[in-house]
C-alpha cells in the first residue's frame, strides 16, 4: 500500500506518508487501517508531497442531483465511493466593466 500509517496513542497523533500513485482505494485501506488502530479520532499529519493522485472519469449513464456544499473553503472528504472537495464561497459580484487579474498595457 503506497500510503504508511503510524499512530501514537500517548500524544493522540495519526502520521501518514503517502508515496506514488494513490487511488481511491487508497484511501479506503488508509482509513480502514486508521480505524483498526484506533487513530480516526486523533489529529493527522499527512505527508504527500511525493504522491500523485490516480483519477479517472467515469460516465454515469443517468441523470443525478447534484449538490454544491458551501464549507467556508475548498476542502476534501470521502463522500460515498467518491473523493470530493467542498465547494467555495461564491465570490461577491463584480460591477459591469471589471477585470479580473493584472491587466497588460
Amino acid at each position: 500500500m503506497p500510503v504508511t500509517l503510524s499512530v501514537d496513542h500517548v500524544r493522540k497523533t495519526a502520521t501518514a506518508t503517502a508515496i506514488g500513485p494513490i487511488a481511491i482505494g487508497d484511501v479506503r485501506e488508509h482509513l480502514d487501517a486508521e480505524r483498526i488502530r484506533g487513530g480516526l479520532p486523533y489529529r493527522e499529519f499527512i505527508d504527500a508531497t511525493r504522491a500523485t493522485a490516480v483519477l479517472s472519469v467515469t460516465g454515469a449513464h443517468r441523470e443525478a442531483e447534484v449538490f454544491n456544499l458551501v464549507l467556508g473553503g475548498t476542502k476534501g472528504f470521502i463522500a460515498g465511493d467518491f473523493l470530493v472537495r467542498s465547494k467555495p464561497p461564491a465570490p461577491e459580484p463584480r460591477p459591469a466593466g471589471a477585470t479580473v487579474g493584472p491587466t497588460f498595457p
